[in-house]
């Protein structure tokens, strides 16, 4: 178990290193892996926060998956639901990075840093 969590933050902490190569949609693909690495990570210990995660990772890989299909980006609409969606978001990663800060401090700053993102955006 302690072999799995030493990989699992090796490979985070690759994932999130800007020294690394990074392919077409790289920032994209990073945050799929946070979240869905973040949604395991706390599967045992909060299976609600987990599965929360785990939607948000899939709406997020739908997403990234339409734009590299050359599909036509289509724009945000700028409503009150999508406002609300986006304060969600925001709320769910700052409870995911709070509840993996004792145990996994850099994935929490990379979940602080996709919340503040998210912030900025709206």
């Amino acid at each position: 178990m302690r072999m799995i969590k030493i990989i699992f933050v090796a490979v985070l902490f690759l994932a999130l290193s800007p020294n690394v190569s990074q392919a077409k949609g790289g920032d994209e693909q990073d945050q799929i892996i946070l979240l869905n690495d973040s949604a395991s990570a706390l599967e045992e210990t909060d299976p609600g926060l987990s599965k929360s995660l785990t939607q948000f990772a899939d709406e997020k890989e739908k997403d990234w998956e339409d734009k590299n299909a050359n599909k036509d980006k289509l724009s945000t609409p700028v409503s009150d639901k999508y406002k609300i969606k986006m304060q969600e978001r925001i709320k769910l990663l700052r409870k995911a990075a709070l509840a993996m800060r004792p145990n996994y401090p850099l994935i929490a700053q990379g979940l602080d840093k996709m919340a503040k993102d998210l912030s900025k955006d709206n």
